[in-house]
């Protein structure tokens, strides 16, 4: 059972604050944009736009291929891989490690409590930590900045990730 663990510091970036005709689809750029962020050091936000642009397959006119996001993070200068956790044992790893994690999670109507999106069949968020029963996420679904960093109850959060497929992509130096 996790404990206590937290990656480095990430931005916190609301999807939902881009622009406006693609807003609901880039969850994946943004959420590397957050990575990025840690990784670096800062805080504040990379440059969103730019990996946005990054993220896109003019083909599919898809932003949420997961090779194009490792790829501007190659770009940026790091490394990233696709996995998949069956539990917490190598994500914990990672946090400690100081990496956040960007894990897939899919949920029905009012399984994951707290969330700003009640129902999804697939997101994107930043995993940045556990505390205890709570995991800590930053969420670029939010509406804002300022309501991007959450926490969700660890058990719910396990259901929304680990029962479909546990995928997650890492990058780091």
């Amino acid at each position: 059972q996790p404990a206590t663990v937290a990656s480095a510091p990430t931005a916190s970036i609301s999807q939902m604050l881009q622009n406006p005709r693609i807003a609901a689809r880039v969850c994946s750029p943004v959420a590397t944009a957050m990575v990025l962020s840690a990784l670096q050091g800062a805080q504040k936000p990379v440059v969103t736009e730019h990996i946005i642009s990054s993220c896109h397959d003019p083909v599919t006119g898809m932003y949420g291929l997961w090779p194009l996001a490792i790829r501007a993070a190659a770009n940026a200068g790091y490394i990233g891989a696709v996995e998949l956790f069956t539990d917490w044992t190598p994500a914990l790893a990672c946090l400690a490690a100081g990496l956040p994690l960007v894990a897939s999670i899919r949920y029905g109507r009012g399984e994951l409590p707290g969330a700003p999106m009640p129902a999804t069949g697939g997101h994107l968020v930043v995993v940045t930590g556990v505390d205890g029963n709570e995991v800590l996420v930053n969420d670029p679904a939010a509406a804002n900045h300022g309501t991007v960093s959450r926490r969700y109850p660890l058990e719910a959060f396990s259901r929304a990730w680990f029962r479909h497929r546990g995928a997650v992509y890492i990058v780091g130096p």
